[in-house]
């Protein structure tokens, strides 16, 4: 979870623009919602802006980078159990 502090403003973003910023699909972005069983927070990560959502940018990319970390420790994981086993 990211803090916000006076050197990292919020910045909320439109559905296309954090597509276009985050490089993932609108998709995904909606996919990862906490609403719809994923990681990205209401009220942190996302919030509703009349009809449209809108993403923090700064906070989704700290969450998606640590997912990355945390996938990556997995996979790691899962190789060295399957190597272990064939020993």
């Amino acid at each position: 979870m990211t803090k916000q502090t006076p050197f990292t403003p919020a910045r909320w973003l439109r559905t296309p623009d954090a597509v276009l910023e985050m490089g993932v699909s609108s998709q995904s972005l909606k996919r990862w919602r906490d609403v719809s069983g994923g990681f990205l927070i209401v009220g942190i990560h996302w919030r509703t802006g009349g009809s449209s959502l809108l993403w923090e940018a700064n906070s989704v990319a700290l969450a998606l980078h640590h997912r990355g970390l945390q996938r990556r420790q997995e996979r790691l994981e899962k190789r060295q159990l399957e190597a272990a086993g064939r020993s």
